[in-house]
Formats: structure tokens, C-alpha cells, sequence
């Protein structure tokens, strides 16, 4: 019943194969590196006083050393957590006060962003360099003495908290989710996607859900990962080109603009033969929003899911808010399933519109709106009217070059959608559609900009 004990296992088992690899810098880890270094941050960290409880947090973009450190904490006992290093000070400081961290972990880039603000939290700081004047260097971690009777924290058969994760934070403020190890060890052993050796590319950061168990499924496999430490579209291409890349993890919003880039004929991504863009399997009913009643096939829902992967609740928040008399946690996501079982999500039912006595999805007014050919990106939401209580607006990104009117937007939608679904809050033609780092759409940052918007340029 430990997860860092279960992966180091299971790396030591691939022996000199490549495990990570930085598909911008071309640093490269093999298995056995890995699990020996994660075997030295174990022994250090014991050796410094972190005890099975303790809250350690890690601000960084994707590294090797995130990984390393992570796996080192569950080994131990202790609980990890992971700070966006995206976060703005605020942010920073609400995820600081969920979760109250005893250690953290910061990489060069989170020193300059974040060190000062961490630091009035974490009175132990260990940072990602081979010397540093402030904190402790990680090299002194990975270069300690190894205990000769080092164990894995011996969770003795109880389902305890191994991880808290910040959920997105798309409608409000992120909330502390926690992950227990049984959750952890579940998920570990669930099917994988392919019995073939591919290799993977994933660029989702390593703080959120997508992230976190993209990297550790795909370990456990023994696949080769290579990783970014964020979103370049050139990049991306060659990263598939160089190493032949078999499994796309990719988001939604990534994958819709790399399906319309002109760049991906310059490139040969022949090797790609999966894209996996999602989460785990989900329970075969899907409840009505209004009434919870169970819904039949092609009938969208919210979906409630139940089992031993699920999550432990919200960190400080009661269960009875997000869980059902008979224990199944609302998703809050909207989705049918068809015949065959399979699950089709179309929305988050806090960012459904409701427009008059209508429900509308903007999910799907985004699906229509990026099928224009002048349409780079595009982010929908509804503003409060006095009449109809919510009117769908559309933000859009032009692709380069393009003039397209609010006008063309409008009709173009107009033709395409029912009465109740028309963009009757018009259109505001913007630079960029602010994303989490994850793909997903942050829409009250769309609503702070019709706050600050002059109602003449709605």
C-alpha cells in the first residue's frame, strides 16, 4: 500500500531504457537512473525530517527533478502537492493556504516568480540547481547518503491522503482535491492504451490530474516519455519527427489548433498512431441535470462516477456538497453515452448558458464557431441580461491576415443553431483565448473582460 514503493518497482524493471526525456533540451534519464535518484531523495528527505503526514509542495514547470521528488515523497509517506508555477502571487498564496505546506520544491524560473511568496509558508525551500545561497540545492538531496535500511513508509493497510491536487480553477477559485494512495495504486493497474513499445508526448503540466497520471501510467508501462516543459507548436512537430512518436496526451483546445495549422505538413508525424485526450472510464448512467433521474443513450446528462480510482473529496469542504445520497461524486461534467457505451462530454454544467427557459452549451457554439475558415480560437460564454438571464457572446482569435466582421460571425452561427443558441451577445474579436495550462478555456477571465469592456464595443 505505497505508491512510490510500487513505481520504483516497476522502473527498476526496464533497467537502462530511456524513461524521460526533455524534448527541448534533450536531457535523457534512463529507468534505472531514475530509480536510484528517487532512492536518494528518499533517503534525504527521512534524514531532514519529513515524516509520513507532512505536506510538500512543488512549484515548477516540467523537469525531471519534478518527478524525481514527487515519487521520493510518496516513498516516504509524506503528501505531495503541486503549485502551478502559472499562478499569479494571489493564487499562489490561496493554494499556500489550502493545503499549508511544510517543504517545497522550487525550480529556478518559480525562485524568481514565487520564492518570497512560498517562503512566508514553507519554512524549508529545496530548489532545483547544484548550488544555491538560498534554500538547499537539489544535488545535495540526490548526492546524500543513502540509508542502508531505507523502507517505504508502511501505510499499514489504510486508505490515507498521498496527494492533493488543485482542481482548474476555470469558473473560481481552485479547490484542493485529495488523492489517496489506494486511488493512486488503483489507477496504476487499470488497462493500458496499447501493448506496443510507442513512445510518448505529452506537454501537460505535471501539477494537474492529465499531467501527473499521463507521466506515471506511462512509466509504468516502460515507455519512453518525452516531455515539454510547455506549448510551441514547432517545436511540437519536431519533437514527433525526431523521435518517432507513437502516443499523442494531448487536450482539446491543443489538439483543435494543431488540427488547423498549416505548419504540420512540413513535418513527418507518420508515426503517430494514438491520441489519448481524456480521463478514466466512467460509470454507464448519466443522471438529468434538473431532475437526477438516469438517462437512457443519447440523452446528455451530468455523468456521476463511483469506485476505488475516485478521489477523497475537497480538502476543508463537506462531501454532501459533491457526492449523492449513494455516494457517487457529481462531475459537473454534461455527456451522453450511445449504444456501444461510449461516452461523448459536451459541457461543464456551470458553464452551461441559460438563456431564457434554454440550456445552452458552449462547448458546442465553440465546435461551430471553429469551423470558420477565418476562426483561429475561439472561447464562449453568456452575459448577464436583465431579460433573458444569460446571452451567448463569443470571443474569437482571427487567423492571420483575416477581416472577418462580428456581422459574418454572427450569421454564420445564426445558420447553423437553433433560435435559443444564436450569439445574441455578439462578438469581441481578441488577441488570445486565456487557457489553464492543461487546454481548458478559463472563462471567468472572459467574464472579467466583459466587466471591463465599454458596452458600446459588446
Amino acid at each position: 500500500m505505497n505508491f512510490g514503493k510500487c513505481l520504483v518497482d516497476k522502473l527498476l524493471q526496464h533497467k537502462n531504457k530511456a524513461a524521460l526525456i526533455n524534448g527541448t533540451t534533450g536531457e535523457v534519464i534512463t529507468y534505472n537512473e531514475l530509480a536510484h535518484k528517487i532512492l536518494s531523495v528518499a533517503s534525504s528527505l527521512i534524514q531532514r525530517g519529513v515524516q509520513e503526514g507532512d505536506i510538500v509542495a512543488i512549484c515548477s514547470e516540467n523537469r525531471i527533478e519534478y518527478l524525481i521528488t514527487q515519487i521520493a515523497v510518496y516513498y516516504v509517506g509524506a503528501v505531495i502537492t503541486f503549485i502551478n508555477i502559472a499562478y499569479t502571487k494571489d493564487e499562489v498564496i490561496h493554494a499556500a493556504n489550502i493545503t499549508k505546506p511544510k517543504y517545497c520544491f522550487i525550480s529556478p524560473n518559480a525562485y524568481k516568480l514565487h520564492y518570497n511568496t512560498l517562503k512566508e509558508f514553507c519554512p524549508n525551500v529545496f530548489i532545483y540547481t547544484k548550488t544555491t545561497e538560498n534554500g538547499v540545492s537539489f544535488n545535495e538531496l540526490v548526492s546524500g547518503r543513502l540509508l542502508n535500511n531505507l523502507t517505504p513508509a508502511d501505510h499499514q493497510g489504510k486508505v490515507k491522503t498521498s496527494l492533493i491536487l488543485y482542481s482548474s480553477g476555470t469558473t473560481g477559485l481552485p479547490k484542493g482535491a485529495r488523492i489517496t494512495n489506494l486511488n493512486l495504486i488503483t489507477t496504476l493497474y487499470q488497462q493500458q492504451l496499447t501493448t506496443r513499445d510507442l513512445p510518448v508526448l505529452t506537454v501537460a503540466p505535471w501539477c494537474n490530474t492529465m499531467g501527473v497520471l499521463t507521466l506515471t501510467d506511462g512509466l509504468s508501462f516502460g515507455r519512453t516519455i518525452i516531455f515539454l516543459e510547455r506549448f510551441d507548436e514547432n517545436i511540437y512537430l519536431q519533437v514527433i519527427q525526431k523521435y518517432k512518436v507513437g502516443i499523442l496526451m494531448i487536450a482539446p483546445p491543443t489538439l483543435i489548433v494543431m488540427s488547423k495549422s498549416p505548419n504540420v505538413d512540413k513535418y513527418d508525424v507518420s508515426s503517430v498512431e494514438l491520441m489519448h485526450s481524456g480521463g478514466a472510464p466512467l460509470d454507464s448512467d448519466v443522471v438529468d441535470v434538473e431532475t437526477r433521474n438516469i438517462l437512457g443513450p443519447n440523452k446528455p446528462g451530468e455523468v456521476c462516477v463511483k469506485g476505488l480510482s475516485l478521489f477523497d473529496g475537497y480538502v476543508g469542504k463537506e462531501r454532501g456538497d459533491d457526492y449523492d445520497e449513494d455516494g457517487y461524486f457529481k462531475t459537473g461534467d454534461v455527456a451522453y453515452y450511445d449504444e456501444e457505451g461510449y461516452f461523448f462530454i459536451v459541457d461543464r454544467i456551470k458553464e452551461l448558458i441559460k438563456y431564457k427557459a434554454w440550456q445552452v452549451s458552449p462547448s458546442e457554439l465553440e465546435s461551430i464557431l471553429l469551423l470558420h475558415p477565418s476562426v483561429k480560437d475561439c472561447g464562449v460564454i453568456g452575459i448577464p441580461d436583465s431579460t433573458a438571464g444569460e446571452l451567448p457572446t463569443a470571443f474569437i482569435v482571427k487567423k492571420d491576415g483575416s477581416s472577418v466582421t462580428e456581422k459574418e460571425i454572427v450569421d454564420f452561427v445564426t445558420t447553423k443553431v437553433s433560435p435559443w443558441k444564436r450569439l445574441r451577445g455578439g462578438v469581441i474579436f481578441i488577441e488570445e483565448i486565456p487557457k489553464t495550462g492543461s487546454g481548458k478555456i478559463l472563462r471567468r477571465n472572459l467574464r472579467a473582460m466583459v466587466k471591463n469592456t465599454p458596452k458600446s464595443k459588446l
